[in-house]
């Protein structure tokens, strides 16, 4: 059984940390309720030496290890652009390109049990350092699934079934990371994905095919178009503020299905619907969440799928759907 921390090794280690200059957080498993027998105590600390830690205690009550991590000021840099609200536009989009080491720093923060902190880094632990992860974890996968799309589709050219197989998991696996960010869980690293998604699927139809798609081998298409569907709703519904798993739905059989090879990535300034293999279209939010609905099913219920994506906006389902197959974006089932 996964567990959070003690709550004796919490008070332990705000007990060790106080008499120190520094701002000290709990992160990783344990603190996200997903620590095993073998689990360390992540203590972070950001200070100017690494000194501060080195008299430290290094076992918690319960026998724990506690694996102290030193942020210094040249780390500090990344999250204090992630804590000021980084803007990712179309003209700057280089916090979807941190280092891993970078992006390690962002979500063990984003995650993070406050034990001490000092005025200067307060604002690492705010919603808007928070909402500035989610579109990075975002963003940043969701131009991971298209280069793999387009790799797929290569792969699948030339007849190497396996590699588009494994390649496709590869997207899904980025595509549950989309999902459970969009849902404010993050993690630093992939290993506890399918747990994650197991806390969901009670609620979840949708976190219950994600998992499914990871666990067991679907067609590469079929794994793409999961992919495709949670990644632009993600960007659609939970770009701007958190949303609940619930609100995530999968693609229904009906008149259209969308385009393998397309994908919808958006910045803060810019709605596109791109491809790896072609140049992409930029587009408006209407014609973005249009072809989002596109998959609902019939035209009634693509008109409330998208009703539901856009509530501000009546559109005309004709013209755009016209529209949208005229640019190939979607195909008419009946034609495939």
């Amino acid at each position: 059984m996964l567990a959070g921390i003690d709550e004796r090794d919490r008070q332990f280690v705000v007990g060790a940390t106080a008499d120190i200059d520094a701002t000290s957080f709990l992160s990783g498993s344990l603190a996200v309720g997903l620590g095993h027998g073998r689990s360390d105590v992540d203590v972070h600390v950001i200070s100017e030496s690494a000194d501060v830690v080195s008299d430290l205690p290094p076992r918690a009550p319960s026998g724990r290890r506690i694996q102290y991590e030193w942020i210094d000021s040249h780390r500090l840099n990344a999250l204090g652009s992630i804590a000021s609200g980084v803007a990712i536009t179309i003209a700057d989009r280089a916090a979807l390109y941190m280092s891993e080491k970078e992006l390690w720093d962002v979500f063990r923060t984003a995650v993070a049990d406050p034990l001490h902190v000092l005025a200067e880094h307060s604002d690492l632990f705010t919603e808007t350092f928070r909402s500035s992860t989610r579109r990075v974890i975002i963003g940043s996968n969701v131009h991971r699934i298209g280069r793999a799309a387009d790799d797929v589709a290569g792969l699948l050219d030339v007849g190497a079934e396996l590699a588009a197989l494994d390649t496709a998991a590869s997207a899904v696996r980025c595509a549950g990371e989309i999902f459970l960010a969009a849902c404010g869980d993050y993690y630093a690293s992939p290993k506890f994905l399918v747990p994650r998604l197991e806390r969901l699927t009670a609620t979840s139809n949708v976190a219950t095919a994600l998992l499914e798609a990871v666990r067991s081998s679907q067609s590469p298409r079929q794994m793409l178009s999961l992919a495709q569907t949670v990644s632009a709703q993600a960007q659609v519904l939970g770009w701007t503020h958190e949303i609940q798993a619930e609100d995530f739905r999968l693609a229904e059989s009906g008149m259209y299905v969308r385009s393998l090879d397309w994908w919808l990535m958006r910045t803060d300034d810019q709605w596109s619907i791109a491809s790896g293999s072609v140049r992409g279209h930029r587009t408006s939010f209407e014609m973005c969440a249009l072809w989002t609905a596109a998959d609902a099913g019939g035209r009634a219920a693509i008109a409330s799928e998208f009703e539901r994506l856009n509530p501000s906006t009546t559109p005309d389902l004709t013209a755009g759907l016209a529209r949208l197959l005229e640019m190939g974006l979607i195909e008419s089932r009946e034609r495939r």
